[in-house]
């Protein structure tokens, strides 16, 4: 999966978790404490919407953090959050560098 695509993937599925949070009500009424504190590697790549190939692959290049419990990876909430955000300001700017390409 090239970059872009994966980049692209991870912009649209963070996307519609928001639209899925916005019509469940549930972004104002649930607290942090309410959600996993980590992810085993099907989930998180399933909240991602990416394969489980990707995400292990993200996780060693260290573009994102998981943490080896016994013979298990787990990915932490936050490193997920991150990873997203991460992704997203990167789409932002390339998006806006091939605006500004053709300019004079």
């Amino acid at each position: 999966m090239s970059d872009k695509l994966l980049i692209s993937t991870i912009v649209a599925a963070l996307e519609k978790w928001r639209v899925d949070e916005r019509a469940s009500g549930e972004t104002k009424s649930r607290e942090d404490g309410d959600l996993p504190l980590s992810y085993n590697q099907a989930d998180a790549a399933r909240l991602l919407g990416i394969t489980a190939t990707a995400l292990r692959d993200l996780r060693l290049s260290g573009q994102v953090e998981g943490v080896k419990l016994g013979k298990r990876v787990i990915y932490p909430r936050e490193s997920l959050e991150l990873l997203l955000e991460q992704k997203r300001k990167e789409a932002h700017t390339q998006e806006a560098n091939s605006k500004g390409e053709g300019a004079p």
